[in-house]
């Protein structure tokens, strides 16, 4: 069990670094304005080099472009068929494209939602942003017990694999501090 929540409670900061990267980036809105703002992994269509009748006049590079452009395409629909089936109805999702990783970003039931894809399409997790009423009674009303003069700011909803973590946010006037909450037990950070 210790090794466990060690795995998750490491899983959790280094999720939250990208989470305050990432919400750094986008805002509130998650809005986007970098270099890869609303860019897809397939690339353009002017910008794929065309395959010669004859290969042999091809060269390396271009090859190698192509097999890239492929693998991305290919990442790609894999990535936005798994989002479609797991989250049919989100609204106006916006896509970015990180060095290693395709992070699509949406608001749905008060809740601000971010979830990322390997560059092979697949899963890696899902954070998910609230405020405290959305939290289950129960939670609340432990971590309310607990904590007794603290007040719950956010609760990220964190899944990786067959894992979900809570971190809850709490304050008390000038004093923050950081909560897991894992099947039902409350682990101080």
């Amino acid at each position: 069990m210790k090794k466990i929540i060690s795995v998750i409670v490491s899983g959790v900061l280094i999720t939250s670094l990208f989470t305050n990267f990432a919400a750094a980036q986008q805002g509130n809105d998650f809005s986007y304005s970098g270099k890869n703002a609303g860019k897809s992994f397939l690339p353009q269509i002017a910008e794929l080099t065309p395959v010669p009748d004859n290969t042999s006049g091809t060269s390396k590079a271009d090859l190698k472009l192509m097999k890239a452009n492929m693998k991305a395409a290919k990442a790609e629909l894999k990535a936005t068929t798994n989002f479609n089936r797991v989250y049919k109805n989100a609204p106006d999702v916006k896509w970015v494209v990180e060095e290693k990783a395709l992070v699509g970003f949406f608001n749905q039931d008060d809740k601000r939602s971010m979830v990322a894809y390997n560059k092979k399409g697949n899963w890696m997790y899902t954070i998910v942003n609230y405020s405290a009423d959305k939290l289950s009674a129960t939670t609340r009303n432990m971590i309310q017990e607990a904590f007794k003069h603290f007040k719950i700011t956010l609760v990220q909803e964190i899944s990786q694999g067959d894992v979900t973590v809570l971190e809850i946010h709490l304050q008390l006037e000038d004093e923050y501090k950081n909560i897991l909450v894992y099947e039902g037990e409350i682990i101080n950070l």
